[in-house]
């Protein structure tokens, strides 16, 4: 096989290793954030800050140059929150 084509698999791998990383440890601060909301009596769910991460972040998008179309973020994004409100549940 090609070697560059396996040292490019080799830093998707580790790109890879690092964002399950990162998962995790949102994951962990959404567990903290569902105590907080459970002792104060809160909705799991604000539709209203979910909208302002999802255009802040597309906004980066755009800022930053990233080569993503603003569904690509979206749905990735859309797809993280929902794991994280599954876990407020």
């Amino acid at each position: 096989m090609n070697l560059e084509l396996i040292q490019l698999r080799q830093q998707i791998d580790q790109i890879d290793h690092q964002l399950l990383k990162l998962l995790h440890q949102r994951q962990q601060v959404v567990k903290q954030i569902s105590k907080l909301k459970q002792h104060q009596y809160l909705p799991s769910r604000d539709l209203i800050r979910e909208q302002q991460i999802l255009t802040t972040l597309k906004q980066i998008s755009v800022q930053q140059q990233f080569d993503l179309t603003d569904e690509d973020v979206e749905v990735v994004f859309r797809a993280i929150m929902q794991r994280g409100l599954a876990l407020q549940v």
